[in-house]
């Protein structure tokens, strides 16, 4: 069986990427694929917070291309998270005034953001971007970015809510993304008792046997300090698998590898 490999959030850490991509035995030093029929897919959360964002897009990028160019059937599966929509609307809207938060798009991003991601994102980024999906079923886990319950009012089903994503990255309603990212920015929709209600209710719709996420940090939900998170951490009764393991927080970050079931 093909084994496949979740990384949570980056946040702009380039470097701590490649040593993750590395020990994971996924790249070799001089950073080419030799994952051989592998599936990594990234929750995404690519920038901010570090100071690489966009090389850290760059080098997912150019594992896709290696992996499409190979015949050993591996691929790569990068989702959207919510500070690359941040990152889009500060370069689409500036200054222009969000009224769900009080400040301008481009005060919430720089608040996170580093300069040079603004600065070096071009359009072809862009056009990476507006087609990442917000969720894939893999090996029936449901993947997805956020522990938000927001997905369920954008769609009912993957393809639905993927469709959604998509039509959202091309709109120009500064309105939109107003909306869009104060409800991507809920957290510990699954994490309680109610939690475990909400992610056998989010599964019954999706679909899938658990629910894999990242965007809220273990830290913030187990307390431990950064640099003792190396693991994911299960929770909701065994339907959530949190692989947010505070890279931008000074975390070292793991590679999550599916079980073989």
């Amino acid at each position: 069986m093909s084994p496949i490999f979740i990384i949570g959030d980056i946040h702009g850490h380039y470097d701590r990427l490649l040593i993750l991509l590395r020990d994971a035995g996924l790249i070799r030093s001089n950073l080419v694929w030799c994952g051989a029929d592998a599936t990594v897919c990234f929750v995404g959360d690519y920038v901010n917070r570090g100071e690489k964002g966009i090389t850290v897009m760059d080098y997912i990028i150019s594992l896709e291309l290696q992996v499409q160019h190979l015949e050993g059937g591996g691929k790569i599966i990068p989702l959207l998270g919510n500070h690359e929509v941040v990152l889009l609307a500060a370069q689409r809207f500036g200054n222009r005034h969000d009224p769900n938060i009080g400040k301008s798009f481009y005060d919430d991003w720089r608040e996170l953001g580093a300069e040079n991601d603004l600065r070096e994102m071009t359009p072809e980024h862009i056009a990476w971007l507006t087609h990442l999906p917000a969720m894939v079923l893999l090996r029936n886990r449901l993947v997805l970015h956020a522990d938000a319950p927001f997905y369920l009012q954008y769609g009912t089903s993957i393809e639905g809510v993927n469709q959604r994503f998509e039509t959202l990255m091309r709109s120009y309603d500064p309105l939109v993304f107003s909306n869009w990212l104060r409800d991507f920015a809920g957290h510990l929709a699954f994490w309680g008792e109610d939690g475990t209600h909400q992610a056998r209710e989010f599964l019954r719709v999706f679909g899938g046997t658990q629910i894999i996420h990242g965007h809220t940090t273990i830290q913030t939900m187990t307390e431990q300090q950064p640099d003792y998170i190396l693991s994911p951490l299960v929770y909701a009764e065994n339907l959530c698998v949190n692989v947010d393991g505070a890279v931008g927080h000074g975390g070292k970050g793991f590679v999550y590898r599916l079980p073989d079931d």
